[in-house]
């Protein structure tokens, strides 16, 4: 009974194993230049003129960040998105950690909250797919220590991917002290869209949009 046990847990942990195909490795569309209001103080990839729904994507990806910039500060790659990093004031620190999310949604989901593929899943188990704009699995909080309560419907909306998708982000640099994790160590990869030496890699493509955003 206990090596049936032992072998069931093993397959369920990995139909919750991510390494995912990613959506599309287009390049990202070109920036939007648009004024700064009140309402929509930062400019994202994602925000385009005609989604202007996105807005409260970026209000609410800023919020979600800045109580742990001080994290994504530790990663020992962040000079890789912006070399000037020591050199920006926090906003414009918070707004490049931002870009990240919202490049790297593009190649994952093409920026469709409803994306969901069975990917490294089970047809059977909708817990086990991964979903959303940063292809999340609801297994994975679970997997992860995480007791943020999302379903399968929870994370097909943008506001808890983007929240699971950061406190995932959060625990690899803590654990591994890094954004990008290299295929050679594919255990410890969870976006296979931000793992160089994979055929899905888009890291040098998303690093190449937050190192030439302008901030404000």
């Amino acid at each position: 009974m206990r090596i049936f046990l032992a072998l069931a847990f093993i397959i369920f942990m990995t139909a919750c194993t991510h390494m995912q195909t990613v959506t599309t490795q287009a390049p990202l569309p070109p920036p939007i230049v648009a004024p700064v209001t009140p309402s929509q103080p930062v400019i994202l990839t994602w925000n385009t003129p005609d989604h202007p729904e996105r807005a409260q994507w970026t209000t609410d990806i800023i919020n979600i960040i800045t109580p742990d910039l001080a994290t994504f500060g530790q990663a020992t790659d962040i000079t890789q998105f912006r070399p000037d990093w020591a050199q920006l004031k926090p906003n414009q620190q918070i707004q490049s950690v931002a870009e990240i999310f919202s490049s790297d949604s593009y190649y994952e989901s093409g920026w469709d909250p409803s994306e969901a593929d069975v990917d490294v899943g089970e047809q059977s188990d909708k817990n086990t797919w991964s979903v959303g704009l940063m292809q999340m699995s609801q297994c994975d909080q679970a997997n992860y220590g995480l007791n943020f309560g999302f379903t399968y419907n929870d994370l097909i909306t943008e506001k808890p991917n983007l929240i699971l998708a950061e406190a995932i982000l959060v625990q690899q640099i803590k654990n591994y002290g890094r954004i990008l994790i290299p295929w050679s160590e594919k255990s410890h990869v969870y976006w296979s869209s931000m793992s160089p030496g994979n055929k899905y890699d888009s890291s040098a493509l998303i690093i190449q949009r937050v190192s030439g955003m302008s901030l404000k």
